[in-house]
């Protein structure tokens, strides 16, 4: 009895020690990725700021498709720190994309190119646009 309730102890701490400070530590892995993709933008800034232009709009678009796959998420009570009470910074880039309209275009490939690569590839613009849309609905 006592090992069956240090057994339930221990997986109960571990798993809040996963979910919270888990999280924070993927952060904090992943701050040496993101700084690597500021230092590209603040290249691409000083060169070429029509591609700079075209990054940033597709990382908005795939931005607001995760977040519809995390309004569709059946583990949004794991990390409930992460939700805004009125859903501002959402609204904020939905507001933007609405004002800002661009399209993207299916991506394009040689004939090199893996035949299943391109499937998942084009499955995967689908599926983005299709939780870009959903978003967009909620959040106009």
């Amino acid at each position: 009895m006592v090992v069956t309730l240090l057994v339930v102890i221990l997986l109960a701490a571990s798993f809040y020690l996963g979910t919270r400070v888990g999280q924070q530590q993927f952060a904090l892995a992943n701050a040496q990725y993101e700084a690597a993709i500021a230092a590209g933008n603040l290249k691409l800034l000083e060169t070429d700021t029509a591609t700079l232009r075209m990054v940033f709009q597709v990382q908005l678009s795939t931005s607001l498709a995760n977040h519809g796959r995390y309004l569709e998420s059946n583990l949004k009570w794991l990390w409930p720190t992460l939700n805004s009470s009125d859903n501002g910074p959402a609204r904020s880039a939905v507001k933007y994309r609405l004002e800002h309209p661009y399209s993207e275009q299916e991506p394009a490939f040689n004939e090199r190119v893996n035949v299943e690569f391109k499937e998942d590839v084009r499955q995967g613009f689908a599926e983005n646009q299709k939780y870009l849309q959903s978003v967009i609905n909620v959040y106009k």
